[in-house]
């Protein structure tokens, strides 16, 4: 379960099974506890709850305020309610149930604390990143309706693009598809960047704060080089590289 809301006031869930893939949403009532009565379950969960008692099923979730409580009561009725009839495997069929359980199978290998947003129809994420001097990084990735078959694509504002490949008619079309698509892999490769580039972004970092630099206007990582003024009629862009992380800089000095 996670905050599903800016303002942290609703959760949201989902329910990962061989039946299919559910979700809902529930009312924050205060810090870390919720509301049970503000329950709201996707058209799917509900049908499936009404397979159990309505005064058990109620009894049962009334007691749960933490989040976590929750979320684990609901995982047992699904499977208890799954038990109680032979069609729970085709009750997922109308999701489309591959690219949700996928998604949430990686988000859970890359680590639930890494996700700060989720879109509702999964069609958008934004994980969080820490590069070696535990400063934090966000990055977006748009998620295509046929993931993982086709690879997401990433907006990590970092100096090189993370690319993923899109599947390949080889001798073996399922070798590492999933693999070089999946944005675990996407992951690793801006936490790569990250640690490739430490040094360097250090640098750039102490320019940002100490110098008055023209360009970019917002300090940003996707560019190596900063602009920076000397004087009214002068400037210089510094060009910082892996070889020489904290210099010398490659110069160009920019006048009337």
């Amino acid at each position: 379960m996670i905050v599903g809301s800016g303002d942290g006031s609703a959760y949201m869930g989902w329910i990962v099974t061989s039946g299919g893939l559910y979700s809902y949403s529930v009312e924050a009532k205060e810090e870390a506890t919720v509301k049970p009565e503000s329950l709201v379950m996707d058209s799917l969960l509900f049908s499936l709850m009404q397979r159990l008692e309505t005064d058990q099923l109620a009894k049962r979730l009334s007691r749960c305020f933490a989040p976590a409580k929750l979320d684990s009561e609901l995982h047992l009725l699904v499977n208890f309610a799954l038990k109680k009839t032979s069609k729970a495997g085709i009750l997922g069929g109308a999701l489309g149930k591959a690219m949700p359980e996928c998604l949430l199978l990686d988000l859970q290998q890359v680590g639930w604390e890494r996700l700060v947003h989720l879109a509702p129809d999964f069609s958008r994420i934004t994980l969080r990143a820490v590069a070696p001097n535990q400063q934090e990084h966000l990055f977006d990735l748009t998620i295509p309706p046929d993931y993982p078959r086709s690879p997401p694509s990433v907006e990590a504002g970092l100096p090189h693009p993370v690319l993923l490949d899109s599947p390949t008619a080889d001798k073996n079309p399922q070798m590492d598809t999933y693999v070089r698509n999946n944005l675990v892999n996407a992951f690793r490769q801006v936490e790569q960047q990250l640690r490739t580039y430490q040094e360097v972004f250090t640098s750039l970092a102490e320019l940002d704060e100490n110098a008055w630099v023209l360009e970019p206007a917002q300090a940003s990582l996707a560019t190596l080089q900063r602009r920076v003024l000397i004087e009214k009629t002068c400037s210089v862009i510094f060009e910082a590289t892996l070889s020489h992380p904290r210099g010398p800089f490659d110069l160009t000095f920019l006048g009337p």
